[in-house]
């Protein structure tokens, strides 16, 4: 049976450390313009908190090497896909250490905001859904083949 938990990444580590075996995904924006065009159009955050927000995004984001797994939500679609095809097991093109994420991360710690992107409030949050569906933290037997 599937365990799945949408956690931080200090959460992740503690279920990493009891479970070793379990899988875990890292979803990333695709900028950081975006994370701030995202956060804005929920229009639920006064100021100080979506600056506090972006700030602590930085240092969150800084962490994705420790996942097994990393998907980019740039495309909704795409990233749904990605999903599905990790808790499917065949996710070995959203590994981690693969190729052009080393690149993403250091744009990401950039303190420049502001774009635009086809991803709407609705579909941000039943991404973050599926990520609670899918992991952040554990997947179990899915993800072991």
């Amino acid at each position: 049976q599937d365990l799945i938990l949408e956690i931080d990444w200090q959460g992740a580590r503690q279920i990493r450390r009891a479970l070793p075996e379990c899988h875990a995904i890292f979803i990333l924006p695709p900028s950081r313009p975006e994370l701030e065009r995202r956060l804005r159009s929920r229009g639920t955050d006064a100021e100080e908190v979506i600056q506090r927000r972006l700030r602590d995004a930085a240092g969150d984001m800084g962490h994705w090497r420790e996942f097994g797994f990393v998907v980019v939500n740039d495309d909704f679609e795409r990233a749904l896909a990605e999903l599905q095809a990790i808790v499917e097991g065949r996710g070995a093109a959203s590994r981690s250490d693969r190729a052009g994420l080393t690149e993403l991360a250091a744009g990401l710690a950039s303190t420049t905001f502001s774009s635009d992107c086809p991803v709407s409030p609705f579909q941000e949050t039943l991404l973050a859904s599926m990520v609670a569906a899918i992991v952040r933290g554990e997947i179990t037997e899915a993800l072991r083949r």
